[in-house]
């Protein structure tokens, strides 16, 4: 689910910055983005609670705080991207930038999880075997 959030977020943001001298593809994107931003968020959640399940309240609020920053930086940076001169189809393509940071971190904790169910499989086999 994650990933397909952050795909959708990486090519929603793609298309705006490409797009937005188009009234109607800007705001059918604009709409797009808050729909597959808030399609991410309770899959964030749930990975949270997968990773410190003894802890299911200090995951979330370590999320929901992550979220917070977002909220301040992005309009931060994409302040700076506009006073360097860029125009407003700059600001997307910086957050399509964010998205495939995104996409990667999910994708190393894809390579996490294996690593650990994989660990996990070899803990069940000497165990069986002792």
């Amino acid at each position: 689910m994650l990933g397909i959030g952050f795909a959708g977020l990486f090519l929603a943001l793609l298309l705006l910055s490409l797009l937005a001298h188009r009234a109607v593809a800007t705001v059918v994107l604009v709409i797009a983005v808050g729909l597959v931003g808030s399609y991410t968020n309770p899959a964030l959640n749930s990975r949270f609670l997968a990773i410190a399940p003894k802890a299911p309240t200090l995951s979330v609020s370590g999320n929901i705080s992550a979220f917070n920053v977002g909220i301040t930086l992005g309009p931060w940076i994409g302040g700076l991207v506009l006073a360097d001169g860029h125009g407003y189809p700059a600001v997307p393509a910086v957050g399509a930038a964010v998205a495939t940071l995104a996409l990667g971190l999910w994708g190393w904790d894809l390579v996490l999880q294996a690593r650990q169910r994989s660990r996990e499989q070899q803990g069940e086999l000497i165990a069986a075997r002792g």
